[in-house]
């Protein structure tokens, strides 16, 4: 729980603290929200994140196993979430009492700032409700992803992905 918390944070922090947004944004430049949009990430966003666990790791005092067991969760969560998948609002709305779901989490990729800077939750979805970063929209499927200033092919291939960070304005 403390370490998912930590996640929420660190996730938080990614949107706030200039440096991090541009790297972070690289996950967000994506046009379209589908399980791929789980794993892309910028190298050096991959190389700062592990560094900032192994010291939470360190500080609160997770072992080998606790952290084993937290990505074994952690992951497939992570990849559902950003699913295309699309369920039933009474069963979305079930699931988003405990864990974050698509349509929450659709809301995050949102084009609109207001709604990119809510529901940073990874795992457990309280995070943001307890916080009060939740935003619901009542239909996701009218959400446009993606940040307008990177559009294009340029941006969502590997070369355009790694230079991202080093490229344009911080927000």
């Amino acid at each position: 729980m403390i370490f998912d918390f930590w996640m929420y944070l660190w996730h938080r922090l990614n949107h706030r603290f200039p440096p991090l947004w541009r790297l972070h944004r690289v996950h967000h430049i994506d046009p379209e929200m589908d399980a791929t949009t789980a794993v892309r990430f910028h190298p050096l966003e991959v190389a700062l994140g592990a560094l900032a666990r192994v010291g939470v790791f360190v500080l609160v005092g997770i072992g080998g196993v606790q952290g084993l067991v937290y990505a074994l969760v952690f992951h497939p969560v992570i990849i559902f979430h950003h699913s295309n998948i699309a369920l039933p609002e009474k069963w979305d709305r079930r699931l988003r009492v405990l864990i974050v779901t698509p349509n929450m989490h659709r809301v995050h990729h949102s084009v609109e700032r207001a709604e990119t800077d809510s529901n940073y939750g990874s795992v457990f979805s309280f995070w943001d409700r307890l916080v009060r970063t939740f935003r619901k929209r009542r239909d996701t499927r009218t959400i446009t992803f993606g940040i307008p200033e990177f559009r294009g092919r340029r941006w969502n291939r590997l070369g355009g992905m790694l230079l991202n960070p080093f490229k344009g304005a911080s927000r």
